[in-house]
């Protein structure tokens, strides 16, 4: 009977967790949804005259260059770091008159 028992309370306690966890969830998309908000507000008064659709706008678009910009960068750091390997991989077993190292002329 003990065993039937000890999956039950392990579920019991595992769900009071993620419940608790799902409250606290919801409520820190209450917050972050109340602070974005008021970044929106806060600009469209500072840039945009009040008119909030053009804040949002005009932070959409600057949220979309920013992650374009960050995205063309990881890729050029890819180019590059696949370069300098591809680099290395030519000159290995190659002395400085181009040939094989140790290789007695």
């Amino acid at each position: 009977m003990l065993l039937l028992l000890a999956p039950q309370m392990i579920k019991d306690e595992y769900m009071r967790v993620v419940d608790a966890r799902l409250v606290s969830a919801a409520k820190n998309g209450e917050l972050l949804e109340t602070a974005l908000n008021q970044v929106l507000a806060d600009y469209a008064v500072m840039f945009t005259r009040g008119d909030l659709l053009a804040a949002e706008e005009a932070l959409r678009g600057a949220l979309r260059d920013e992650v374009e910009f960050e995205r063309n960068t990881v890729w050029r750091d890819m180019v590059a770091l696949e370069r300098r390997t591809a680099g290395l991989n030519v000159k290995v077993g190659t002395g400085s008159c181009g040939h094989k190292a140790g290789a007695v002329l």
